[in-house]
């Protein structure tokens, strides 16, 4: 009994120590994951909103060894600040790409669809539809699509770490007043006939931190033929309402966009993410209304559009009214500025294309062409412009 209980004694033990070397072999042997984001600040989808991302992992080009592996945010249990579960290992021979897709802040992805794709042919790719889930015929709350690519990355102890890009382009506006005496107010900001949808070609490169220039490419044809080859209406999200008009004092001091895109914040756990507002749309040719020769728009060009009032005093110069009613008690009415541009001829992925609407005297805005009575034709007092400087940055 004695030489039995040895031996089962040191089998036991031999057996817990190869169990526990094995263990942290296989610790040592998880694939990792750290992530940033280019140009990272507080708007839009940064490291700090950014709560997760899916992750597609591909072996040897082939087979598919992470397909939408959902990784979190975990800085308490994670070193990297990144966990998924179950963990997956490194193999043992060849390499693998990833990609990755990040999600909408706090889950907010609602008023779009988008899916990955990988073929043998096509690559990895994007498809991306802007919706009209409130059913008014407009689409809003886009949020930026980023995404990240890493090739041929094999067996290391150390995290893969994932350079996020920005597939989208992001537009904002702020307001100018220029002329003295003047009220002007604005309710509403809206983007007519522009692309909702596409198909994104990631990238054939990874995307590394010190090398910003990889980008992928946009197929807006990708939909022909389908209920999503259409021109969209863009709603605004500024921060006015039809009881609460956004005020701008004359003096020519200009109202910057930050105080004009609403934003608002939503608390997860003891986290509090800004949703900055900012309008995010599939990058594109613009096609501009041609007001002269076109001012009914029946070639669908581009054009931006302003609800707004604009008083002299108790004269009322915008919106038109009936004869015996006081400007003062009029409402707000539609002003259209086409998106025509000295320099901005397309919107490309990854730019903020800061709009400045600013007001002087003379001809500039003009009425709507869904006008019955003056499609086409000039607000004659004050003109509205667009700002020739347009900034354009590159999108944080």
């Amino acid at each position: 009994m004695k030489r039995f209980f040895t031996v089962t004694l040191v089998v036991f033990l031999f057996t817990s120590c190869a169990d526990e070397v094995l263990k942290r072999a296989d610790e040592s042997n998880v694939i990792n994951i750290s992530a940033s984001v280019a140009n990272s600040t507080r708007v839009s989808t940064d490291i700090r909103n950014l709560e997760s991302f899916q992750l597609y992992g591909l072996h040897n080009g082939s087979d598919m060894l992470m397909d939408k592996v959902v990784v979190s945010r975990d800085e308490m249990e994670s070193s990297t600040g990144w966990s998924y579960s179950p963990v997956t290992y490194w193999p043992r021979k060849g390499s693998i790409n990833f990609f990755a897709v990040g999600d909408a802040p706090y889950g907010g992805g609602e008023h779009f669809a988008s899916d990955f794709f990988y073929s043998r042919d096509k690559g990895a790719y994007l498809t991306y539809a802007a919706l009209d889930n409130d059913g008014d015929g407009m689409v809003k709350g886009l949020y930026d699509v980023t995404y990240a690519v890493n090739l041929e990355e094999a067996t290391r102890n150390i995290p893969v770490q994932l350079s996020f890009r920005h597939a989208t382009s992001q537009l904002v506006f702020q307001f100018r007043n220029n002329i003295p005496n003047l009220q002007i107010f604005v309710e509403d900001i809206r983007i007519e006939n522009i692309k909702g949808a596409g198909c994104y070609t990631l990238p054939s490169s990874t995307t590394s931190v010190d090398n910003n220039s990889v980008k992928g490419g946009w197929n807006l044809d990708y939909f022909a033929g389908t209920e999503f080859d259409r021109l969209v209406t863009y709603d605004v999200d500024i921060k006015a309402s039809s009881d609460n008009w956004l005020a701008l004092p004359s003096g020519g001091n200009t109202i910057r966009y930050p105080k004009v895109m609403a934003s608002t914040e939503v608390s997860i756990g003891d986290k509090t993410i800004v949703d900055d507002g900012y309008v995010n749309i599939v990058p594109q040719p613009i096609n501009p209304w041609d007001s002269e020769n076109d001012p009914t728009n029946q070639n669908n060009g581009s054009l931006f559009l302003l609800k707004i009032k604009i008083m002299d005093g108790e004269t009322c110069i915008w919106p038109r009214f009936e004869a015996g009613i006081k400007g003062a008690d009029v409402g707000t009415d539609w002003i259209a500025v086409p998106t025509k541009h000295a320099f901005i001829r397309e919107w490309h992925e990854g730019r903020r294309y800061i709009y400045t609407f600013i007001f002087n005297k003379g001809v500039g805005g003009l009425i709507p062409p869904t006008d019955k009575i003056e499609p086409g034709q000039p607000v004659l007092v004050p003109g509205i412009e667009v700002d020739k400087d347009v900034s354009v940055l590159p999108l944080q």
